[in-house]
């Protein structure tokens, strides 16, 4: 009977130590084989751990002044896909965008969340005939699958779900 309870007690004990082991991560941390974070350093200091975050639009970036003309669209250089240039400027009052997509005029509303994502729907556009070299569906559907915006220097870039970049606009 005692030699029962002794098995019973030592199969306990090392049962909640696997299980410690486990939900504390000790496990994890002995097969973590990760390379460790950059870490940015100043001469005599300590080293500082450097976290990479992506900065995307906020309110305070968007400058109704500015007008945009796209660069690239999904990687391909505009000009070897429109003969006219898309172009894009926001209305701040209205939270609207509008500009050109290649022949025909396009607006619809943005919507900015929490400086993070940022999303274009409903665009209109007009209909005249386009006989020019244009991918004006194609823009207009990737202005509409924007779903982050961020600013890099003088480049406003949409980017799909994914964070792909799918239009890239310069300052006109």
């Amino acid at each position: 009977m005692i030699n029962k309870i002794l098995k019973m007690n030592r199969f306990f004990l090392i049962t909640l130590g696997l299980s410690l082991m486990y939900n504390c991560g000790t496990s994890k941390k002995a097969l973590d084989m990760s390379i460790p974070e950059p870490m940015l350093t100043d001469p005599g200091e300590k080293a500082i751990p450097t976290v990479m975050q992506t900065v995307y639009l906020t309110k305070d970036q968007i400058d109704s002044s500015v007008k945009w003309k796209l660069s690239k669209m999904n990687g391909v250089e505009a000009g070897s896909i429109f003969d006219k240039i898309p172009t894009l400027s926001f209305d701040t009052v209205e939270s609207r965008v509008q500009g050109t997509s290649g022949c025909n005029r396009f607006s619809g509303p943005y919507q900015l969340t929490g400086g993070e994502s940022f999303t274009v729907s409903k665009v209109v556009t007009t209909r005249m005939a386009c006989s020019n070299k244009n991918d004006e569906p194609g823009f207009l559907s990737a202005l509409q699958n924007t779903a982050f915006s961020k600013i890099e220097g003088n480049s406003l870039l949409f980017l799909d779900k994914d964070e792909n970049v799918i239009l890239e606009f310069t300052k006109e």
